[in-house]
């Protein structure tokens, strides 16, 4: 039996769609919905779970539209929602990430037969090639028969946010100062080029100076530091 009918799409967010069909005999709907909401908001699981795929991919929001578009798909959703759903799902990320590092420790203590002073491997790595990166991560692996990240560390010689204030400092002073007192600055980490020659591993200061090239021993001797009251 031909079915007589219609279709509508009555709603799309990103890869959300909310399809409507009628019968055009007995006139009667039926609306299907590609993705519930999350329980906690307005927010469409799919959306979030984009959000989260393309994090663990290195995707941006650029990158992510070029990959829908060769699968003929949707464009994600709208550059600021983009964001908040990335901000929204950092808080569990971050949960997420303390309690596999905690574990990885228990791991690594655990095959040490006990010893908590553990023999550790770091590594960093800059945004771009190079020392002149304005940003830096480092991380801390246990050196098991099967490696695990034990802790994670970042360093930046900007903070975007500050820059975007910058026009208020003139124009309306008093919601600049009102922004410097709420705002958690991403800056930690200011200082020269030179500074990558002059300074050592653990021989380094700890008054967040130094070069791109010094980002890596800081954080690396920074996450040594805040193991010792771990």
């Amino acid at each position: 039996m031909l079915w007589e009918g219609s279709i509508a799409i009555k709603e799309r967010n990103g890869l959300y769609v909310q399809v409507e069909f009628m019968c055009n005999n007995c006139k009667s709907c039926t609306t299907l919905y590609s993705s519930p909401k999350i329980p906690t908001g307005r927010r469409h699981e799919i959306n979030i779970r984009l959000a989260i795929g393309s994090t663990l991919c290195g995707l941006g929001r650029n990158g992510v539209m070029k990959l829908l578009g060769a699968l003929n798909l949707p464009p994600p959703i709208q550059e600021h929602k983009y964001r908040e759903a990335q901000e929204f799902v950092l808080d569990y990320i971050e949960k997420a990430q303390e309690q596999s590092m905690a574990t990885a420790v228990e791991e690594a203590v655990a095959a040490a037969g006990g010893v908590r002073d553990l023999v550790v491997s770091g590594d960093g790595a800059w945004l771009t090639r190079g020392y002149s990166s304005l940003h830096g991560i480092a991380a801390l692996c246990s050196t098991t028969a099967n490696p695990k990240v034990i802790d994670t560390t970042w360093s930046s010689k900007n903070c975007s946010k500050c820059l975007g204030a910058e026009s208020l400092r003139h124009t309306n002073f008093d919601l600049f100062s009102t922004f410097q007192e709420n705002h958690e600055c991403q800056l930690n980490f200011t200082g020269t080029f030179y500074e990558l020659y002059t300074n050592l591993l653990f021989i380094i200061s700890l008054s967040n100076t130094g070069a791109s090239g010094a980002m890596e021993k800081l954080m690396i001797h920074e996450m040594f530091c805040r193991s010792l009251s771990k």
